[in-house]
């Protein structure tokens, strides 16, 4: 089963940006061949964090999103 990423989530950041799913943040990590230490030491936060964002257990910042999005192949999504 793949996991989709909504492209509302994909988009540059405004107040109505949605927060991205767990699902969604393990997507991504797929898809940017990411592990979650990996991912963790990219963004700058704790692999307890990344952990914590797939169990939606915790919101990811919006600037930890776009880099993600950014190694997944997404390109620069803050830009409009």
């Amino acid at each position: 089963m793949t996991a989709t990423i909504r492209q509302q989530v994909l988009a540059p950041f405004s107040a109505e940006w949605p927060q991205p799913t767990g699902s969604e943040v393990r997507a991504l990590l797929q898809m940017a061949d990411l592990t979650g230490s990996k991912a963790a030491a990219l963004v700058g936060v704790n692999p307890r964090t990344v952990r914590k964002w797939v169990g939606e257990e915790q919101k990811i910042s919006y600037s930890s999103w776009v880099l993600l999005a950014e190694a997944a192949g997404f390109g620069e999504i803050w830009k409009s």
